[in-house]
């Protein structure tokens, strides 16, 4: 998924983010990997969230850095419904009579019930 944050200064090489968990503790350390510089002073990377991150903290990198920090909590729930609707390219939904589960193998669900008046979702 894609994330920035916007520093208001232009040009600048050391921008790197972090993601952590609730406690505070890195859940993936520091990284500059596949930042860049988007316009006005802002960057962004395509970021693969670490199943522990509740936040991204995003710094300048300079001896004095300006920090930026966003919580991905709604953002990663926002995406697993987009996945549990079947809206990902390439990654279908399928329901059957007794599960719903999306391709990727990332999200399951036992369908219950007696399948005319009554169907009951857990999420596996």
């Amino acid at each position: 998924m894609w994330f920035d944050a916007a520093f208001g200064i232009a040009g600048l090489t050391t921008v790197g983010y972090r993601q952590y968990k609730s406690d505070g503790s890195d859940a993936v350390a520091r990284t500059t990997a596949n930042v860049v510089e988007i316009g006005g002073g802002a960057y962004g990377c395509d970021i693969t969230l670490d199943d522990a991150a509740v936040g991204i903290e995003w710094d300048t990198g300079e001896a004095t850095p300006i920090y930026a920090h966003e919580s991905v909590v709604m953002t990663r729930m926002v995406y697993e419904l987009w996945k549990w609707e079947g809206l990902e390219s390439g990654n279908a939904m399928t329901v059957t009579p007794a599960s719903r589960a999306v391709s990727d193998g990332t999200m399951s669900a036992t369908l219950t019930g007696d399948g005319i008046t009554t169907k009951t979702v857990s999420r596996a």
